[in-house]
């Protein structure tokens, strides 16, 4: 049965096997109940946490199949809580594997198509093949948030009924085991923890000083850039002096034309000042923040500025 409403207690059952899961149930849940252990649903945000897996098949299938198997599964988890320490509860019915018959669009067991439905559907195509059906028996499935499971299957003539008083036994024993068990995976997930921002300061410390090496690299590489354009700069202008010491020799109006060459050629070498030189070279204090915007940017983009600026110089 597939309900139409999600929270309601994890019963999952065929139509024939419903009335006997609700009794199981209200056996089971008054029992915990009277012993002083609530029953509730778990909160919203944990139910995919929470509720552990169901396998209805009593046995291995003998053969893989590929049917399709859409379980039913509740909104929020049926929980008990006893001592502290919370269980989840799954009633469900078991299913075997038997040999079924098609007809008509219709599955039939291969055991009841007797004479009167062989002659029903004497004229249309019929083929086997081997489907789960349920048993109507049922198995009660307890897990713990740590992984702890336990089973309680009904076999022949025994119903569930008959083992409330050891299920609740079970669950008081195990309290111990799973308190001490939740305590040390906290130990462990905040050794875990402690260990992971331990490795991530160091990574960031790396990091801090990886950018602070290559800032001081690029830096040192525009500096020596800056100093060699400065001095060929300085070569050029030393180059139109001589140049102008002779031009003076020669007379007008060659002598006003190749002066005014010179200038010209002065304004497109640009100035020898070391200061402008000096006032364009970044520091590595300056190129650190560039460096790491880059980094935490994903893509950049190619209209930014700052970062246009770092790469052109």
């Amino acid at each position: 049965m597939k309900p139409n409403k999600k929270i309601i207690a994890d019963i999952f059952v065929s139509k024939d096997c419903a009335d006997k899961a609700v009794q199981f149930a209200n056996s089971l849940f008054c029992s915990l109940d009277h012993q002083g252990y609530p029953i509730y649903y778990s909160e919203y945000e944990n139910r995919l946490f929470w509720r552990a897996n169901v396998e209805i098949l009593e046995e291995e299938p003998k053969r893989k199949t590929h049917q399709n198997r859409h379980f039913w599964s509740p909104l929020r988890s049926t929980l008990v809580n006893v001592d502290g320490v919370e269980f989840g509860i799954s009633i469900y019915e078991m299913s075997h594997e038997i040999v079924m018959r098609y007809a008509d669009g219709k599955y039939f067991k291969e055991s009841e198509f007797d004479e009167k439905l062989q002659k029903k559907y004497r004229y249309h195509h019929t083929w086997t093949t081997n489907k789960e059906y349920p048993t109507g028996r049922l198995c009660l499935q307890i897990y713990s948030l740590d992984g702890w499971l336990k089973q309680w299957r009904e076999e022949g003539s025994l119903f569930l009924e008959a083992k409330i008083p050891e299920i609740i036994k079970t669950l008081k024993d195990s309290v111990s085991e799973l308190t001490e068990t939740k305590e040390r995976l906290r130990i462990e997930k905040e050794t875990r923890e402690r260990e992971w921002e331990e490795e991530k300061r160091l990574r960031e410390i790396a990091r801090e000083k990886a950018f602070i090496r290559d800032a001081r690299i690029s830096s040192k590489n525009q500096l020596e850039e800056i100093i060699k354009n400065w001095d060929d700069a300085v070569q050029k202008h030393h180059f139109f002096k001589l140049a102008e010491e002779a031009i003076k020799k020669i007379e007008d109006p060659e002598r006003t034309q190749l002066l005014s060459r010179v200038e010209l050629a002065r304004e497109l070498i640009g100035t020898i000042d070391p200061v402008v030189y000096l006032s364009i070279w970044q520091t590595p204090g300056e190129i650190l923040p560039l460096l790491k915007k880059r980094y935490d940017r994903e893509y950049w983009e190619p209209d930014d500025e700052d970062f246009e600026e770092f790469e052109d110089e």
